[in-house]
């Protein structure tokens, strides 16, 4: 499931959700959210809906009534960030425009630590 093609979909997301739910700081981080978050890349979109540090939902497309915010960027820069083991770039990555938010930016900053903690897992349990 580490293959670069399945990265970000809702079948790659929907397998790593019990590591993601069980991680501390993400659940910490999320206890008062209520929302749904985008995670596109060039190739693949995946709607993820978050309640109170759990993820209740995951599908393959946006639905209708859309998502509290969307994070975007292209296949490379997600294969970046989800292998480097090192550091958690995904603050480097915002700050150098390679990684997008759009929507509720004021809510998405409000839960940053908690994408942080979600990215930080992934790249975990990725990177075996």
């Amino acid at each position: 499931m580490t293959e670069s093609q399945t990265m970000l979909t809702a079948e790659w997301f929907k397998h790593y959700r019990e590591a993601i739910e069980k991680d501390e700081s993400f659940k910490k981080s999320m206890r008062y959210f209520d929302g749904a978050v985008i995670f596109q890349s060039e190739e693949v979109e995946t709607w993820v809906k978050i309640y109170r540090g759990e993820l209740i939902e995951i599908l393959d497309h946006e639905p209708p009534f859309g998502a509290t915010f969307r994070i975007q960027g292209d296949q490379e820069t997600w294969e970046r960030l989800l292998t480097q083991r090192e550091r958690n770039p995904f603050g480097e990555q915002l700050t150098n425009d390679d990684i997008k938010l759009s929507g509720n930016v004021l809510e998405s900053t409000r839960v940053m630590d908690g994408i942080n903690a979600l990215v930080s897992t992934l790249r975990e349990e990725t990177s075996g």
